[in-house]
């Protein structure tokens, strides 16, 4: 029992050096821990490398300097440590979830984290020289992130909430949603939700964070849409708004030879099926609900991109197209 308590007092000993920065090597290591003992007889170069084996049995260890150091100076011995695999793991999936990093949230599961595993991983993302090596689009407003907690709180626990929700160039009024969904889309923060009114108005809508202004428990009871499904709600969105009441429409387009191969690689929409292809264009349709998002989609593809069918959607475009051409007609 002496011996063991003996060795477990010299490995606590060296751990502590091996932490060092720089580390340090055998002979260094071997006065370090006689001059802690203060003991006879003095402990052997020999017993400090079985030492440093028994530690390597848990903790990884550098020497190609000729000075022994923790690769992680985190790591324990006597503490219980992650495998390798799985700390990368974390770390990844941490680095993924920085889209979120100027939230609360992300600074509480850093924390969490850091404890758990005994790395730097905020640092890691935050403090990188280049900025970290994972980069996600950055939103210009970032006043749609400080009621991310809150919902998504409500989201998982069912709970009804009263908000103050500005539409665009309105006041703020207050309004009784369930939330069902939070989205990201676009550089901006959504939330899909059950909204609790007048009979008539009872309908499962979409609400921009950044035009919340107030957020609050409700009393009210927790509602939920029957024919609403997480799973298919955008299924047939171009973006992310719906137009309630209408059904989605097959749309027929033509690519030119110029945006045929863009188009196949990055299909329109994950409902698009080719139909027809050539060498001068390919055919296609999508099944989608007919939106602003739909129009300035394909107007933004300019020249490259024609409406088949529907008329009334050929006809929109064209209206669309004059009233640009009349601001430029100058």
């Amino acid at each position: 029992m002496p011996h063991i308590k003996k060795r477990e007092e010299r490995l606590r000993l060296l751990e502590t050096y091996l932490k060092s920065k720089n580390g340090f090597n055998i002979r260094e290591l071997q006065d370090k821990v006689n001059e802690a003992l203060d003991d006879s007889p003095s402990i052997s170069k020999r017993t400090i490398y079985l030492d440093i084996e028994i530690l390597k049995e848990r903790v990884d260890i550098d020497n190609t300097s000729g000075k022994y150091r923790y690769i992680n100076r985190h790591d324990s011995y006597f503490e219980e440590t992650i495998k390798p695999e799985l700390r990368h793991a974390i770390e990844q999936l941490y680095s993924f979830f920085a889209l979120a990093k100027d939230t609360e949230q992300y600074e509480k599961i850093g924390i969490i984290l850091n404890d758990f595993i005994r790395d730097e991983l905020i640092q890691k993302q935050q403090d990188d020289e280049n900025g970290g090596f994972i980069q996600m689009g950055n939103a210009v407003i970032r006043s749609d992130i400080q009621w991310i907690e809150q919902i998504y709180d409500a989201v998982l626990n069912k709970r009804t909430l009263e908000i103050y929700y500005a539409s665009i160039n309105k006041f703020p009024e207050k309004r009784i949603i369930c939330p069902y969904l939070l989205k990201e889309f676009d550089n901006e923060w959504f939330v899909i939700a059950y909204s609790i009114g007048k009979a008539d108005k009872m309908s499962t809508n979409v609400f921009k964070l950044k035009r919340i202004k107030s957020i609050a428990l409700s009393n009210q009871k927790f509602q939920i849409d029957p024919n609403f499904n997480t799973q298919t709600y955008f299924n047939n969105c171009i973006g992310i708004y719906h137009q309630h009441g209408a059904e989605p429409q097959t749309i027929k387009l033509r690519a030119s030879s110029k945006l045929k191969y863009l188009i196949q690689e990055k299909p329109f929409h994950h409902s698009m099926q080719i139909i027809e292809k050539n060498e001068d264009s390919i055919d296609f349709t999508v099944h989608v609900y007919i939106t602003d998002e739909l129009l300035l989609k394909i107007i933004g593809y300019g020249k490259l991109l024609k409406v088949l069918e529907p008329y009334e959607l050929r006809q929109n475009i064209k209206n669309e197209l004059n009233e640009m051409a009349f601001l430029y007609n100058d």
